[in-house]
């Protein structure tokens, strides 16, 4: 398997059963806690879920992560599909609230500011993790935003990710009391 620049530590709690003559057979029940998880360069909080392995897959349940700062931070909750053995399909359905973009963009501070929520469904391949072979879908919104010192309210919009490509199809917000609709695309860098 490849992950590209993921960093963890991790404690698990698993109750295991497999007949001795059938490997393929391995079944495991538990709970996983992340203390530190790095994913693409964003820091996650500590990360919590319930988890099954039944015939190479990985289930997570209940899962639930903080993301930001410690004192304030915004929560990611939802579950995910692993297929490890063979490697196989990647999935994740995930609500965000009051994440903060800032903690998204590799950008010096100050210049993103505000928090965003929303609903978002992953989808990529177990054997090759990056942002090129991602695929989204979601919405998203925020009740504001700064960014480069502009003032933007009243955010929403749908959004895409495929091959490395974010789109913003039906942008929403206001500036200044207008209202502006909009579309728009990101080109991501694989980290």
């Amino acid at each position: 398997l490849e992950f590209r620049r993921v960093l963890f530590r991790s404690s698990l709690q698993v109750k295991a059963s497999m007949p001795t003559d059938q490997a393929k057979k391995f079944k495991a029940t538990g709970s996983m806690r992340l203390t530190e998880l790095v994913v693409a360069g964003v820091h996650l909080g500590e990360v919590e879920a319930n988890l099954e392995y039944t015939a190479g897959v990985l289930e997570l349940t209940s899962l639930k992560s903080d993301l930001g700062d410690p004192t304030s931070p915004g929560t990611i909750r939802g579950s995910g599909r692993l297929e490890l053995d063979p490697p196989g399909k990647l999935r994740a359905d995930l609500v965000v609230e009051r994440v903060p973009i800032a903690s998204l963009a590799a950008l010096e501070k100050g210049r993103l500011q505000g928090s965003f929520s929303g609903k978002l469904n992953l989808r990529g391949r177990a054997d090759k993790l990056g942002i090129e072979t991602l695929q989204a879908d979601g919405k998203i919104a925020s009740d504001k935003l700064v960014i480069n010192g502009v003032s933007l309210e009243q955010v929403s919009s749908s959004i895409k990710l495929d091959k490395g490509v974010l789109r913003l199809p039906d942008l929403r917000l206001r500036s200044g009391g207008t209202p502006i609709a909009a579309a728009g695309e990101l080109r991501l860098q694989d980290y």
